[in-house]
């Protein structure tokens, strides 16, 4: 079943347990005119070829096309055409061409035959999986089987994946996760964090820069995209990157080439990109801060982690493997039901991240073998949780209002302290303060 009517939406699921709806971009070639009129392939195998001979997969009838003119082959969820010799040329929107990549809409002449690349949505089930675990991560629950049954499909691809979530649901595990579960593992992971780097040094940091590019640059320096050659770059917080800088990042996605700073000529890399955010990529694009093309090029296959607080249900067995990896070679704590029942009524703004960063405190500051209610830490001043104030009979929002609250008086109303006090991203505890309509001091300049 297709469905072009909402191309990026993200996967859904019927009912508990049901297959995970995702859609992938396919391509098809349409038959505008001539005696094949109509006619269409889809561009699903690692290659197809399109002539006159009897063996391709579009045969066309027209004698002006060779016997074998093009082939068009799959890559990284992007399509490459090829000219493979034949007698009267490839035409792309009115230009011969040997070797170019297919954008939606493209016209292609081949002889006297023209044809339309268009993208297509292919609707593909896939059940969740069997296992509680897809590489660092962890879930019990349908929410997060089902991502992993679809982690599990796409990491041995090169497709390029954009993950969907709250500023600490674990979008670098899976970026992390991934690469270790393809073929690429072997060579390097890049990761660059968008939100972390200067607009000034973002670009000459992702494609490099030659020797004299500008002031101060002494010598030449690789990017992050000619550094990663032959591995997965990991684009963190990519809602943060500059509009000025999405054509260029477009260009690696669509080319598989970078032009560093100052280079008269582009240089090859063969890099698989996985993109993360926690931001609303398609208002973004609405607003015109993110570029629509890239946005289409980054969610080839796209991924939404649920927040800690849709799946409780995960809480006991992610906090046990939380604590096993707290404890290198020794014994993990054991919860007890009261610890359990305790952390399950937190509103975890700070979601996994905040998690792990509450036992940490709490193996460190109320060392033992059995961890009750009253160890843990679930404030950063070390007090324990029954000195805080009863949250029980509150709504989801009521407790996460509380909790922004007490962040903020534990930090003299300093922003920046309390969302670090969280585990979470000062932007993320900005947005959520606003909406409880809260009120911290101005922050010191960093």
């Amino acid at each position: 079943m297709t469905d072009d009517s909402d191309e990026d939406s993200p996967p859904t699921a019927r009912m508990e347990g049901a297959p995970v709806r995702v859609r992938l971009r396919r391509g098809v070639l349409l038959v505008l005119d001539g005696a094949d009129a109509g006619r269409q392939v889809s561009v699903e195998s690692e290659r197809i070829t399109i002539g006159s001979d009897p063996s391709a997969d579009l045969r066309l009838c027209d004698r002006t096309v060779s016997k074998r003119h093009v082939e068009i082959e799959a890559l990284n969820g992007q399509f490459l055409l090829r000219d493979l010799g034949s007698t009267t040329g490839t035409f792309l929107n009115g230009t011969r061409v040997k070797e170019a990549y297919l954008a939606p809409g493209d016209l292609l002449v081949l002889g006297a035959c023209s044809l339309r690349f268009e993208p297509r949505m292919e609707e593909v089930r896939i059940l969740p999986s069997s296992s509680d675990r897809f590489g660092l991560l962890y879930g019990t629950g349908t929410p997060m089987r089902q991502v992993f049954g679809v982690l599990e499909r796409v990491a041995p691809t090169d497709s390029t994946v954009l993950v969907c979530g709250e500023t600490g649901t674990g979008k670098d595990l899976i970026a992390r996760s991934i690469h270790a579960a393809s073929p690429r593992k072997q060579k390097p992971l890049m990761v660059f964090d968008c939100s972390a780097v200067s607009p000034e040094l973002m670009g000459s940091e992702l494609f490099g820069h030659v020797e004299g590019a500008f002031t101060g640059a002494s010598r030449s320096r690789k990017g992050a995209f000619e550094a990663a050659h032959g591995g997965t770059v990991f684009l963190d917080e990519i809602g943060e990157l500059p509009i000025d800088l999405q054509p260029k990042l477009l260009r690696v996605l669509e080319a598989r080439e970078v032009r560093p700073l100052g280079a008269n000529s582009p240089v090859s890399v063969d890099v698989r990109v996985v993109a993360a955010t926690h931001r609303d990529l398609d208002a973004l694009v609405r607003a015109g801060r993110f570029r629509q093309d890239l946005f289409y090029r980054l969610a080839v296959v796209r991924i939404d982690l649920p927040p800690l607080r849709e799946r409780r249900e995960d809480l006991k067995g992610l906090a046990r493997a939380l604590l096993e990896g707290l404890s290198p070679g020794r014994p993990a704590p054991e919860l007890t039901d009261d610890a359990v029942a305790a952390l399950a009524v937190q509103a975890w703004p700070g979601n996994v991240r905040e998690l792990r960063n509450v036992l940490e405190r709490t193996i460190a500051l109320a060392p033992g073998p059995r961890l009750a209610a009253r160890d843990l830490m679930l404030v950063s001043s070390g007090s324990p949780s029954d000195q805080a104030p009863d949250l029980s009979g509150l709504t989801l929002d009521q407790i996460e209002r509380e909790v922004i609250r007490q962040a903020l008086e534990r930090s003299g109303g300093n922003q920046k302290e309390a969302a670090r006090q969280l585990g979470i991203h000062r932007n993320t505890f900005r947005e959520k303060m606003k909406r409880a309509g809260l009120k911290g001091s101005s922050e010191p300049r960093d």
